[in-house]
Parts: C-alpha cells; structure tokens; sequence
C-alpha cells in the first residue's frame, strides 16, 4: 500500500513524464525541412521541396523533381528563392501560399544563385522561361 508522501509523488512523476513526451513530439514534428511543397499542390506545380525561411532572407531549396518546372527553369538545390510573384518568401509556407493563389499559370521566381540575383518564370504546366 503506497504512502501518502508517495502516491501523489508518483503521480506527479507520471505527470512530468507526460508533459516531457508531449513536447518531445511536438519538436520533432516541427523540426526538419517543411514538406508543404513536397507532398501538396505546390510540389506538382513547381517540383521542389523548400527549407524553412532564415535569417538571409528567403527560402532555401532542398530538393528538385525529376525534369520538373523548377529544374527545367535552372533552379538549382541550394539556389534561395527570395520571391514569389513580387511576395517576400520568407517561409515554404509562404511560397506555398503565393503558389496556390496566384491568378495565373506562370509563376515568377526571384531567385539567388551563386550570388547573383535573377528571375525565372516557371509555368505550372508548359516550358519554363528566364528572364
């Protein structure tokens, strides 16, 4: 039969025990490159996977579909896209966003490579074009 210091006591280690694992999984869920624009519309339509927006400004990209339009249009893994459509693209989710609403199938990219700034215009579905 527990005591009385113990039984509470124990109880308050099972508490803490919860409260640990809770925020153990909800850093490992937000950890990682964010995978919106892998597996939603926004991978479809442009072909690449972003990282999380940083203190450069921008996002970095991560990975690149296969003859997709963002590597058809000369984007290359570890370019930063800077812009989306004249929006800041301080996150993959605000890529994503700027993506999805854009009124229009070609989407305009200010892009940082190799130190140099320049904008490429990728089409969600025909043949990219840069500028």
């Amino acid at each position: 039969m527990p005591t009385e210091r113990g039984f509470p006591f124990a109880w308050l280690v099972v508490g803490a025990s919860l409260v640990i694992l809770l925020v153990l999984v909800c850093a490992v869920s937000l950890s990682g490159p964010l995978h919106l624009l892998q597996q939603g519309q926004p991978q479809t339509a442009l072909g690449m996977t972003l990282s999380q927006g940083d203190r450069q400004g921008g996002v970095l990209v991560t990975s690149l579909q296969q003859r997709g339009p963002a590597e058809r249009g000369g984007i290359e893994v570890g370019d930063r896209i800077i812009s989306v459509d004249h929006r800041p693209a301080m996150s993959a989710a605000a890529v994503g966003d700027a993506v999805r609403s854009s009124p229009s199938n070609m989407i305009h990219l200010q892009v940082m490579h190799d130190g140099r700034e320049h904008v490429v215009q990728l089409s969600r579905q025909g043949s990219p074009h840069e500028s």
